[in-house]
């Protein structure tokens, strides 16, 4: 009735999103006013059919990957997505209960669940060029990811890998090395200072700043007070929006304060990152310009061969402006999520501690020698050292997975182990299911970093913190390098206690005196800090407080 007759039955359904299209505008065009319940019902029915007839082809292409048990028809599993606390909490254990590699229903699209390894590599390394990022699933974050190296692929990828990669070789480590241990001694100098009036310090909050400040610092050659001046202001509103639009996204479309007060945050932070990239672009393309930063946007600067001929173009300066937001979003989120984690857990183990703490020493020997806190290490021994303290920071972005899973589609038809993975497919890799799986994992739920001591262990060819393959977490090793010295720095000057938030019990845990049972109540609460459910990179749920007091040691 709506289809010309040459248009087969096959070809309808080949193309049945056109169709479907088709067929509700000509709906809509045939209404006359009086007729409109009966076309609005019309269009219901049309809606539900499809609706049926997609979930039932589904069933017949993916009938070979293992289905979640659906408890309620129709709305499958949204119930218990809703009411699950952490979904990817959830979907991990579906991974781990029924199927390494699982399907569900997600309203009228099929959503593929992965914990397979083989199934993993062939996305991230044998066939990468065939997968790309599923975009509906960065959409909260799009205002800062933008085209960059997280969220772009195919050609424009290749060619800004190429460019990222040369700020990120050579001596950019050491880079991350000073950056850091001048942001942990101003934490430290912070939480002495705080002890003399016994006040507790958001430990979370106080390395988002530290990560901000080094990433700053590392990236645009930023001071410090000029960094906590700007981003915290302009970064961070953005940042608790896009967070707020993954479970919410109809928020978007909604005049909130919360949502106005982003818009104007990232017009703010745009027009800040471009006047920087320009200046510095000016400067270079002087004659006998000689770079005097350092700093990574000077090393990618290198790879565009700027001259007075050949200026920076307004297209360059957009693609620079969402590489610089990219690194502020992964360079300072998940390295301050990193942190509170092997903080807690080497607080809650004496020995981890007490190995961490040798380490130190041994790299801070030179400096206790002269009673300084002046920047003097030996970079060949902190990059050859420590390999206790990289096993805790390894160990606890395996535990606590502060990135839980990312998400793939096929960019061309695919078929893995006889079963068909047509292109579009939402496909989603568990992370936190790969880590906490049995077969792969001693113990898998004990914190225990010894799984990381040698680089060759079977551990480390099953550790996705930063994925794996070409589009592996360019960033990996800056990270690293900047937990390794602000743990070690940390933890070699101040002894750490976590308490609670304030008022009257919290004091007495600091003071140490009165109320016994209401002390280890609050000392039971404070010390079983639980992951934030839906928050990524994934924190703790609520603020960790701690005190400090310089060790008698230095």
């Amino acid at each position: 009735f709506f289809l010309p007759r040459q248009r087969t039955l096959w070809w309808c359904f080949e193309n049945r999103n056109m169709v479907f299209e088709e067929i509700v505008d000509k709906l809509w065009v045939g209404l006359q006013l009086e007729n409109l319940p009966y076309g609005l019902a019309l269009l219901v029915v049309v809606y539900f059919v499809k609706f049926t007839f997609e979930r039932v082809y589904d069933e017949i292409r993916f009938r070979k990957i293992t289905r979640v048990p659906s408890p309620v028809p129709v709305f499958g599993h949204l119930f218990s997505i809703l009411t699950s606390g952490a979904v990817w909490d959830l979907f991990a254990d579906w991974c781990l209960k029924y199927d390494l590699t699982l399907r569900f229903p997600m309203w009228n699209e099929t959503v593929i669940l992965t914990a397979d390894m083989d199934f993993v590599k062939r996305m991230m390394v044998h066939e990468f060029n065939s997968y790309g990022k599923h975009m509906p699933t960065y959409a909260p974050f799009q205002p800062l990811l933008g085209n960059g190296l997280v969220t772009s692929h195919g050609a424009l990828w290749k060619k800004q890998r190429k460019i990222i990669g040369i700020g990120f070789v050579g001596d950019v480590l050491d880079i991350a090395l000073e950056c850091g241990y001048a942001a942990v001694e101003r934490l430290c100098d912070t939480i002495e200072q705080n002890r003399k009036t016994n006040t507790p310090i958001e430990l979370d909050e106080a390395f988002r700043h530290l990560a901000i400040q080094v990433i700053g610092q590392a990236i645009l050659s930023m001071d410090p007070a000029e960094s906590d001046k700007i981003f915290p202001d302009l970064y961070l509103p953005i940042v608790e929006e896009s967070n707020r639009q993954t479970w919410w996204g109809f928020r978007e479309y909604l005049p909130l304060p919360g949502v106005l007060k982003a818009r104007s945050c990232l017009k703010e932070l745009n027009k800040y990152v471009i006047e920087i990239i320009q200046k510095r672009a000016h400067e270079r393309s002087l004659n006998n310009y000689e770079p005097t930063k350092g700093d990574i946007l000077d090393r990618i600067l290198d790879g565009c061969e700027l001259s007075h001929s050949n200026p920076l173009s307004m297209e360059q300066t957009l693609q620079l402006l969402d590489e610089v937001k990219t690194f502020l979003l992964a360079g300072h989120e998940t390295t301050a999520s990193t942190l509170i984690w092997s903080i807690f857990e080497l607080l809650r183990h004496p020995e981890a501690l007490a190995r961490v703490r040798k380490e130190a020493a041994e790299l801070f020997a030179k400096m206790d020698s002269k009673n300084s806190n002046e920047f003097d290490i030996d970079k060949h021994l902190f990059k050859k050292g420590l390999p206790f303290t990289e096993a805790v920071i390894r160990e606890s972005l395996r535990l606590y997975s502060v990135v839980p899973m990312v998400t793939r589609t096929p960019v061309i038809d695919d078929e893995f182990k006889g079963q068909k993975i047509p292109k579009g497919t939402w496909i989603s890799i568990m992370i936190r299911a790969i880590h906490l799986r049995p077969d792969l994992w001693e113990n898998p739920t004990e914190w225990n970093p010894e799984r990381f001591i040698t680089f060759d262990s079977i551990a480390m060819k099953n550790f996705m913190a930063f994925t794996q393959g070409p589009r592996r977490c360019m960033g990996q090793f800056f990270s690293i390098t900047e937990s390794k010295i602000v743990l070690a720095r940390l933890l070699h000057r101040l002894d750490l206690t976590i308490v609670g938030k304030g008022g009257d019990v919290s004091d007495l845990l600091v003071m140490g005196k009165g109320r016994e049972k209401e002390r280890e109540k609050e000392k039971e609460r404070v010390t079983n800090v639980e992951r934030h459910p839906y928050v990524v990179p994934v924190c703790p749920r609520e603020p960790v407080m701690v005190m400090g007091e310089k060790r008698n040691k230095i």
